[in-house]
């Protein structure tokens, strides 16, 4: 844990103590908490936050990251869905569902939602790069239904 960590999480202990309505506040601690590798200990104040904010996109986003990590796919989708359905504009929201597909082998749905995101972002060309890996990996070559997402 480095001091900049230490001292955020006492910060933000603090500002919950005094403010326990905040989601701000929970949601700052979740990320040192993930500064710190305590992962669980970050997904209760990330819980925690979507409960006091549940319209807040980044928030479940955040959260599906460390199910990421943790290479939970299970928990990690409906986050990421929540997150697109929050704020549908995102290109990144739909290129962790791309690979959170990808992680379940389902390569047609990641190729769909990487559509998606390259339509939003289409100078991106990470994104692009990952279509290409993708369409090596698909059963179905570069036909994709973009009607999925």
């Amino acid at each position: 844990m480095t001091g900049n960590s230490t001292k955020a999480l006492a910060s933000f202990s603090k500002a919950i103590s005094l403010n326990p309505d905040k989601s701000e506040y929970y949601d700052g601690r979740a990320r040192a908490l993930v500064d710190c590798n305590n992962y669980d200990l970050a997904i209760e104040d990330f819980s925690t936050a979507i409960n006091l904010d549940p319209s807040n996109a980044d928030i479940y986003y955040q959260r599906s990251e460390i199910y990421k990590v943790l290479k939970d796919q299970s928990k990690r989708m409906p986050d990421i869905e929540m997150a697109i359905q929050l704020n549908p504009k995102n290109a990144e929201y739909y290129a962790a569902h791309s690979d959170c597909n990808a992680k379940m082998s389902d390569y047609n749905g990641a190729l769909a939602y990487i559509e998606r995101a390259i339509s939003l972002q289409p100078n991106n060309k990470s994104y692009k790069k990952i279509r290409e890996e993708l369409l090596k990996k698909s059963t179905s070559g570069n036909a994709v239904d973009k009607n999925a997402i």
